[in-house]
């Protein structure tokens, strides 16, 4: 028989439904804090196998950089520097003359990365970030040259990015100033392995105008140097595992690309402004000759002294008092950092 509410024993159907809400939010706390848990543990898991990514691959490509040390350019380059100078109406057109026949990404991207070196040049202005227009006219800037590089690369079917962030060049503008985003640099992926690269530093160096000249060192760099005078806007595209934090490198030197071609490292944080003394601690592959300081406020550069032991070197040298301003370091008469004397 149907029963209408009123038929119920009210005080027995509360503390029924009493019952049941107390074991309901008993059943929904321990659900919750298992799911706190799973989620936590979860998380954990997750950041400890992307870490474990990330570290795996910057090892790999830390490797990598090792090993393609080794690899022959010359074909690339000669195919690059002997190719004719008509003009190409696009940009897919000529990346698919000039790399035709090369099968290895590698040979692909030295093709085409130094074709740029030795065709655009720089010049400052506002020439827009077009590839097509760029090519055209054949001179820009870093935005111009990057996007010039990407566009190349995605032709050739290989994966290329333009990174942009702060870096340094001069020590009197530079040195412990706030960081903007005044260079723009890319990122290769070749061999399934990304690669750091600036192909406007490695096409020559600008002093009150444009010097054409090929820097090898920016090209595919070891990302703990690239680090050194690159700092990206966004710090996964550091690609090293070191920490390196915004302050280290507003406040360090400019680190010269002599640095990394002789195989220097620094044994000791570096600070970009000194006092009375210059204290320098570090290794070298190359065989230390001469060292020399030059002001650029004087006429004539000094010698530095230096004691050596094994492969590492120490430098304390205490300023004079005509000393201040910018200055630099000289290596074997190739200039390795730049400071500035308080």
């Amino acid at each position: 028989m149907k029963k209408h509410i009123k038929d119920f024993d009210i005080s027995s159907a509360q503390d029924s439904a009493l019952s049941f809400y107390i074991k309901d939010k008993k059943d929904e706390k321990l659900k919750q804090k298992k799911s706190f848990y799973f989620q936590y543990n979860n998380s954990r898991r997750i950041k400890n196998i992307i870490a474990i990514f990330l570290t795996f691959t910057i090892s790999n490509c830390i490797a990598q950089l090792d090993s393609i040390k080794t690899l022959d350019y010359s074909l690339a380059d000669s195919i690059a520097l002997n190719f004719h100078k008509k003009r190409y109406k696009s940009v897919s057109l000529i990346t698919r003359e000039l790399t035709r026949g090369l099968t290895n990404e590698y040979d692909i991207y030295r093709v085409i990365f130094r074709w740029i070196t030795d065709n655009i040049k720089y010049k400052k202005g506002k020439y827009g970030t077009d590839p097509d227009k760029i090519l055209k006219q054949k001179k820009g800037v870093c935005e111009g040259y990057s996007h010039l590089l990407k566009r190349m690369c995605i032709e050739a079917g290989i994966n290329c990015k333009v990174i942009v962030g702060s870096s340094k060049t001069s020590a009197r503008k530079d040195i412990n100033q706030p960081l903007n985003a005044n260079h723009a640099w890319n990122a290769v992926k070749l061999n399934n392995n990304w690669y750091l690269t600036d192909i406007t530093w490695a096409s020559g160096y600008y002093d009150k105008k444009f010097h054409k000249e090929f820097d090898e060192t920016y090209f595919l760099t070891d990302p703990n140097f690239f680090k050194l005078n690159h700092y990206p806007d966004e710090k996964r595209w550091l690609l090293t595992d070191e920490i390196y934090r915004k302050s280290t490198f507003k406040n360090s030197p400019v680190f010269h690309s002599a640095l990394s071609s002789n195989g220097i490292k620094m044994q000791s944080k570096a600070k970009g402004k000194v006092k009375n003394k210059l204290v320098m601690k570090f290794s070298s592959e190359t065989e230390i000759e001469s060292m020399k300081i030059w002001f650029k406020n004087q006429k004539y550069s000094e010698i530095l002294d230096f004691v050596k032991c094994g492969d590492r070197y120490e430098v304390n040298h205490k300023f004079g008092n005509r000393d201040y301003g910018e200055f630099s370091v000289f290596l074997n008469n190739e200039v390795i950092l730049s400071y500035l004397k308080k």
